[in-house]
């Protein structure tokens, strides 16, 4: 089930995060995420297959919107686990939070910068407001291309903070601003009403894992099965979503939380799995992957450690019992 953001702070208040559930002798998981769209396509399928409960876990799925919020609740304990961007994990566990990465989710990036009409290349943005979603995620990302591109913060462009992927979507539909940093869903209808399509993230940076499964390392700790029984569902989920002869079921399930046509439903498939093949199967965190997530964040000076030492920021072992368990052999 879907909470959204309203429900957040009597969470602050739990003392049990985990609580048998009296009906059916299960557990209940909370679950921490940005948005239920495309990007959050492998835990709605999950979800709506029924591979919570075949876990034993009955999951309570907070839409907190923005990366900051999601990384709150989790530092806070409110949340064991979260679907959250692995930049925003990283910049947290250097300043001294108790999280670890456990597993990729989306390996690739699927953010689409677009923009007016009346610009067609991302050179031209010049003294410009540009909507992002705040300090991580996709606003690292789209900093990344800027500077790539040649473009000065301040100088050349501000960056707005608007919320959701669905908020800077309407800013930019309403002239409020002039680019915006958009996942598939947003940037498919975009396209479709005329906005430019300016540059992929994926254009810019092969391997750079965009989501991630991150955990409270005090609460996973005490509860290894849980976390292990999350991602056993998470990879069951992935599996059946990137296979091809699930695909008119898949867009299905995404139509249930999006409101969209098929056809675009169908068109966001074939770019995330059949393009990017953006979902990671096996939850497998690839080093390359985080490297690159660390160098993107590196120009902002926002972390000190060095690339080569991305193992600080990654636990395997709930993995590695998922995998145990799946027969998957790495």
């Amino acid at each position: 089930m879907f909470l959204n953001k309203a429900v957040i702070a009597p969470l602050f208040c739990l003392s049990l995060i985990f609580a048998a559930h009296p009906s059916f002798a299960q557990t209940s998981l909370y679950i921490g995420t940005i948005l239920r769209g495309a990007l959050g396509w492998p835990i709605l399928v999950a979800m709506e297959n029924g591979l919570f409960s075949q876990e034993g876990l009955v999951t309570e799925v907070l839409e907190l919107r923005r990366t900051s919020l999601v990384a709150q609740t989790l530092i806070a304990g409110s949340t064991p686990v979260a679907i959250l961007g692995p930049d925003a994990a990283i910049m947290a566990i250097e300043k001294g939070a108790n999280l670890s990465i456990v597993s990729t989710v989306i390996r690739t990036s699927t953010s689409v910068l677009v923009a007016q009409p009346k610009y067609r290349s991302v050179k031209e943005l010049k003294k410009v407001k540009i909507g992002t979603g705040g300090p991580g995620g996709s606003t690292t990302q789209l900093e990344m291309i800027l500077r790539q591109e040649g473009l000065r913060a301040n100088e050349d462009y501000s960056l707005i903070t608007l919320g959701s992927t669905r908020e800077r979507f309407l800013a930019l539909r309403a002239g409020g601003v002039d680019a915006a940093i958009l996942s598939p869903t947003a940037s498919f209808e975009a396209k479709d009403l005329g906005l430019t399509l300016l540059a992929s993230v994926a254009d810019y940076v092969k391997d750079y894992a965009q989501l991630a499964s991150v955990v409270n390392n005090r609460i996973a700790a005490d509860n290894p099965i849980i976390i292990m029984k999350y991602l056993k569902a998470m990879i069951k989920a992935s599996r059946w979503l990137t296979d091809e002869k699930n695909k008119e079921r898949a867009v299905g399930i995404l139509l249930k939380y999006e409101k969209m046509t098929p056809q675009r439903g169908q068109r966001i498939y074939d770019f995330m799995i059949g393009k990017l093949g953006a979902i990671s199967k096996n939850g497998e965190i690839s080093p390359e992957g985080i490297k690159s997530v660390m160098a993107v964040i590196a120009p902002s000076g926002l972390i000190a450690t060095p690339p080569q030492q991305y193992t600080k920021f990654i636990n395997l072992k709930y993995l590695e019992l998922a995998h145990k368990e799946l027969g998957i052999r790495n």
